[in-house]
């Protein structure tokens, strides 16, 4: 196992429950795919990794190789969550009119110190990432429904881009101690 630096960025679709108990297999693999692929042609476009599927969620991460690169990997994550907001306009567009659910995300973004490589049994490993920075990623994503924004970070990772985001105030997290400051991206105007 490696310990490095990431930004690590946890996308989940909203509302995949409720349309995986009314629509049919068929469709929730559809509407996983067309998801999936919105999620990693972003990542991979600004030059992430996506290590994951999990569910609904997509588990990516953006590896900070020196301290004068973090601030353009934290740049990196959050135009990575902007252009997956970006395809998925188009994408719902052509949902609506074959008459299709629209389709929306919610996006925590976190930097800090991960651990990564295979863990399992002997008879089945998984490569991963595991750490503190990976969970509170995932529960600042848990945060967008109730904050109501589509893409929120942490301070990590919100002061490398400050023309990028906007504080949202502090707000508890599952498992950490003291309520941390978020902040969402800052979409542009349409």
């Amino acid at each position: 196992r490696t310990s490095i630096e990431a930004v690590v960025v946890f996308s989940e679709l909203r509302g995949f429950t409720s349309l995986s108990e009314t629509l049919a297999e068929k469709q929730i693999f559809e509407i996983l795919d067309e998801y999936f692929e919105v999620v990693v042609q972003s990542v991979e476009k600004n030059d992430g990794d996506v290590l994951k599927f999990m569910g609904d969620g997509v588990l990516s991460v953006f590896p900070v190789f020196s301290t004068s690169s973090r601030v353009d990997r934290c740049r990196d994550a959050a135009m990575a969550a902007q252009a997956v907001l970006d395809a998925l306009k188009p994408l719902n567009e052509s949902r609506a009119e074959a008459g299709k659910p629209r389709l929306d995300v919610g996006i925590g973004i976190n930097a800090g110190a991960i651990s990564y490589g295979n863990i399992g049994s002997q008879s089945r490993l998984d490569f991963t990432v595991l750490g503190s920075a990976v969970n509170v990623a995932s529960r600042v994503e848990g945060l967008t429904k109730h904050v109501g924004a589509r893409v929120l970070a942490t301070a990590s990772v919100a002061s490398q881009a400050t023309d990028l985001f906007a504080t949202c105030g502090h707000h508890s997290v599952r498992g950490l101690d003291a309520p941390i400051e978020v902040f969402k991206l800052l979409e542009p105007a349409s």
